[in-house]
């Protein structure tokens, strides 16, 4: 197949028709030679476009001649000792030389949690060397990992979701409300409400309240439980807020919290909860 080449573009006496015409030329090299189509919003300027389609060219071809390497491969084999054989001042010097290496590499290696060095150390020199990447890099391109991806760290999960709910509530974000619920809540009285129906009321609240503010809340406590990859937990705290009315009236809501939370797929979602605010009320 002949290679579209920058050469068989017509020029214009305007800078940003040519732009254009540039872009057009990079989403057909693009599709014609890599089978890659770049979908970009119509209202991108064709000067940031084209720095974003020429990048993107850049790394499909060079994943598509890449080969498979492991990171220890890919950040030059490094002579390192084993973490059994390292005191702790060691250890402390020996991660910080590699994480120097990985960063050299455009290796972005993040722990969500508190561990100590000697876990990150063990961590990286025997599970993340071993991990196998394509052997592609380009100026700017960062190949990130995480740690709870290796190892789930199920409290700080918990944690971080029930405080996305919380500020989620009180910013009335119903998309990320939604993104945190199960697709179905069980009731203490064993009524089932489906997402949709949640989300519904959510919307009425929103309604009569169409803006909370001096939200605050404290997680006091988490406890989960895991029987074969199936999960239940709760986590549990105060919260407050002040609910501006449709007429302007300032309600103030305070009180306890309770999010309960299953696991499924490796996914911890909210199953149900008690807010002050909010009440499953019947019908």
């Amino acid at each position: 197949m002949k290679k579209i080449s920058e050469n068989n573009l017509p020029l214009s006496y305007n800078p940003d028709e040519n732009k254009r015409m540039e872009n057009e030329l990079l989403q057909l090299k693009l599709k014609a030679e890599l089978g890659v189509e770049a979908h970009i919003s119509a209202n991108t300027p064709a000067s940031i476009e084209n720095i974003f389609l020429k990048n993107m060219l850049a790394f499909e071809k060079g994943l598509a001649e890449a080969e498979e390497i492991n990171i220890f491969g890919l950040i030059g084999k490094p002579d390192f000792a084993p973490e059994t054989k390292l005191d702790d001042f060691s250890v402390e010097e020996a991660l910080n030389k590699i994480m120097d290496l990985l960063n050299e590499k455009q290796i972005a290696l993040d722990f969500l949690g508190t561990y100590d060095n000697r876990t990150k150390y063990k961590f990286i020199t025997e599970e993340l060397f071993e991990e196998k990447v394509m052997n592609v890099q380009l100026p700017g391109m960062i190949m990130h990992f995480i740690y709870e991806e290796f190892h789930p760290n199920h409290k700080l999960d918990i944690e971080h979701k029930a405080a996305k709910f919380i500020i989620s509530w009180f910013s009335q974000e119903k998309e990320q409300l939604s993104f945190s619920l199960a697709d179905a809540l069980v009731l203490p009285d064993r009524r089932v409400w489906k997402k949709d129906k949640v989300m519904d009321r959510f919307v009425k609240v929103f309604d009569s309240y169409p803006q909370f503010k001096n939200g605050n809340y404290q997680i006091e406590d988490i406890n989960f439980e895991i029987k074969e990859d199936i999960g239940l937990a709760y986590a549990e705290g105060l919260m407050k807020y002040t609910a501006l009315a449709e007429n302007h009236d300032a309600i103030e809501f305070e009180g306890p919290f309770k999010l309960y939370f299953t696991l499924e797929y490796e996914w911890w979602s909210i199953y149900y909860f008690v807010i002050p605010g909010f009440e499953f009320k019947n019908e």
